[in-house]
């Protein structure tokens, strides 16, 4: 008696007695591969005139980023960027754990579909959306390549994306502030960077590139950094407002980490690292994963998940450093308030 089982896209098998045979079907027919399976993976490669070293959607995903790469070394203007790169690469070894084994032909538009609902199901539908898009792109790359005829990561229906409509009431942001200035400066100063990036709207990439050159009597000059090489550079105007400049007038009183033989230095960034070096605070997410922590300012847990950015009985953000977190002990004390003043308006 025989068995026939599909071992991958294309290739199936059919387990004998003495020995198995490996087929495939082209137009409704079945052509014999062999009976070895490498050898019958690398005939279906031919048959279906593909390269060998992109056989899978996996191989296809690691082509594209080493494409945009060597554009890069050669200067070329339209490559990515190498922070993109990273998310780029990162969302597709998300994608590879569903699909890396798959052929890239195999892929089809309804498998895209029923991933993003996968993904909304789990609560990562916006993360689903850039992972497709990533996919998108490697899919583009295979076309160039051979890989495959056209792009399937196309026609679906992206997840749907909204955002946050709860404004943080001045209060909290006191109530924020005075926490962090009781954890240390470090967990200070993240406060403030997160501060300046909810007032000015900017992204967090820029306000931490920030000189202090930049502050001017009208407002604060940032610097637009999406600007791709070969554009010109945009400047972008943030008028002061009452509770940033008491921010920023907060950030220049911070004294920098010294040793006490050493003179005073002065940073020319408005955000500078904690020994007061030349550089400015570079690829901290330490404000957006590593500073979050599942309790708020009474001591109390707050569940993970969907959980709210917010302690459902006190209403305080969940923003706090971990190292911070396991030095702290329980207290109902209420917070003491921070030099912000809570009665400046935004």
């Amino acid at each position: 008696m025989t068995t026939e089982v599909k071992i991958a896209p294309h290739l199936y098998l059919i387990k004998r007695q003495r020995h198995n045979v490996y087929y495939t079907r082209l137009g409704g027919k079945r052509v014999p591969l062999g009976s070895d399976e490498q050898q019958a993976r690398g005939k279906l490669v031919a048959l279906l005139e593909l390269p060998s070293t992109e056989s899978t959607i996996r191989a296809m995903c690691a082509g594209y980023p080493s494409e945009q790469r060597q554009m890069r070394a050669g200067g070329d203007d339209t490559a990515l960027g190498e922070r993109t790169l990273e998310d780029y690469e990162l969302c597709l070894r998300t994608a590879c754990k569903v699909f890396g084994d798959m052929h890239p032909q195999a892929f089809k538009p309804s498998d895209a579909a029923k991933y993003l609902k996968m993904r909304r199901r789990q609560g990562c539908g916006v993360r689903g959306n850039k992972e497709m898009s990533a996919l998108s792109s490697a899919f583009n790359y295979g076309m160039t390549s051979g890989a495959v005829e056209s792009n399937p990561c196309r026609g679906y229906r992206r997840n749907p994306e909204r955002p946050r409509q709860r404004k943080v009431a001045i209060s909290e942001l006191n109530d924020f502030l005075a926490f962090a200035k009781t954890k240390g400066r470090s967990s200070y100063l993240v406060a403030l960077i997160g501060c300046t990036v909810a007032l000015t709207g900017r992204r967090r990439g820029e306000i931490l590139q920030l000189p202090k050159a930049a502050m001017s009597e009208a407002g604060m000059h940032v610097k637009d950094c999406k600007t791709k090489a070969g554009e010109a550079e945009r400047f972008y105007l943030v008028e002061w407002s009452p509770i940033l400049r008491q921010v920023i007038t907060e950030t220049l009183s911070l004294k920098h980490r010294r040793a006490k033989d050493r003179p005073p230095f002065v940073s020319s960034y408005l955000f500078a690292s904690r020994d007061a070096c030349r550089t400015p605070i570079t690829g901290s997410k330490h404000f957006g994963k590593s500073s979050c922590v599942p309790t708020c300012r009474r001591g109390r847990k707050i569940p993970d998940g969907s959980a709210p950015m917010t302690c459902e009985r006190c209403m305080f953000p969940r923003c706090w450093s971990k190292s911070a977190t396991r030095r702290r002990t329980r207290t109902n004390a209420p917070c003491e308030r921070s030099t912000i003043d809570a009665s400046a308006s935004r």
